[in-house]
């Protein structure tokens, strides 16, 4: 039983099933489309701006001095790729590949495994809220909020899917949304 909150009220589950049974109309050959149909719809129900994807890995469990324990991002599926946001994910990539890993990020690795929903205010520090980091990523792109949902599909990979918003500033703009994600993410 989902837990009520904010008076939300519970989800359409049969809304929810005819978008999976939507998705699983797609074949094998058109996942691509599959999951932007699955971004454009969540964005849609949520009221968020932009969302994408991300499948990570873990290639090796053996090097401690690794402070991604192994975790690396394989693959990725933005719904809208703004310039921008283009950019920004490339300069995150180059940080990441010389181990200049974000407080974000570092707490991401150390909860691998377990199912999670989180927006960016439970899941950072307010120090956060001050770095240059929280600047570049959301600032500077016009964003106010952002929650995860991270689902584990096994030992060694993890299905991530992020919504980013618009609008209130932290933890306000997703705070009923994010009982309404995880009703989608485990309903």
């Amino acid at each position: 039983m989902h837990e009520m909150t904010e008076n939300l009220m519970p989800p359409d589950f049969e809304s929810v099933a005819r978008i999976w049974d939507r998705l699983a109309d797609f074949e094998v050959a058109n996942t691509d489309q599959a999951l932007t149909l699955l971004l454009r719809i969540l964005c849609q129900q949520l009221g968020c701006k932009n969302a994408y994807w991300l499948a990570a890995v873990r290639i090796s469990q053996r090097d401690k001095k690794d402070p991604l324990l192994g975790w690396r991002p394989a693959a990725t599926h933005h719904l809208y790729k703004p310039e921008p946001l283009v950019k920004l994910v490339k300069r995150k990539v180059r940080a990441l590949n010389n181990g200049d890993i974000s407080e974000s990020t570092r707490n991401h690795v150390r909860q691998a495994g377990r199912f999670r929903a989180v927006t960016l205010a439970e899941h950072v520090s307010d120090e956060y809220f001050v770095s240059d980091e929280y600047h570049d990523s959301y600032q500077a792109m016009g964003l106010a909020d952002s929650m995860w949902c991270i689902i584990p599909v096994n030992d060694d990979c993890e299905s991530y899917f992020f919504m980013s918003s618009v609008g209130l500033g932290r933890n306000h703009s997703l705070r009923k949304i994010n009982v309404l994600w995880r009703w989608h993410c485990a309903g």
